[in-house]
């Protein structure tokens, strides 16, 4: 969710995918608990056109330290209004 909401509030579209990844960032790899160690992709749809933003973050979780276990693939989906008040040109 902290991800679509720092989305909403950009006012560059060139600032959006920056702003999701730092979101997410924050709430999954704060330093000495890294939950997300072995990589994690943001991406998002919507914009101005539809006045929502949505945002998926897939994360990959390495589970080998159980025998038989592989890694797994968690995907969070979001969704945020685009605030009202931002002027934007994206």
């Amino acid at each position: 969710r902290d991800a679509a909401r720092a989305a909403s509030v950009q006012d560059n579209g060139a600032d959006v995918q920056a702003a999701i990844q730092n979101a997410a960032d924050s709430d999954l790899d704060s330093p000495g608990n890294n939950k997300c160690p072995n990589g994690m992709t943001e991406n998002w749809t919507g914009g101005s056109d539809v006045g929502i933003v949505s945002v998926t973050v897939q994360c990959t979780i390495n589970l080998a330290f159980f025998p038989g276990l592989g890694s797994i693939t968690m995907t969070g989906h979001a969704a945020a209004p685009l605030d009202t008040y931002v002027q934007r040109n994206w």
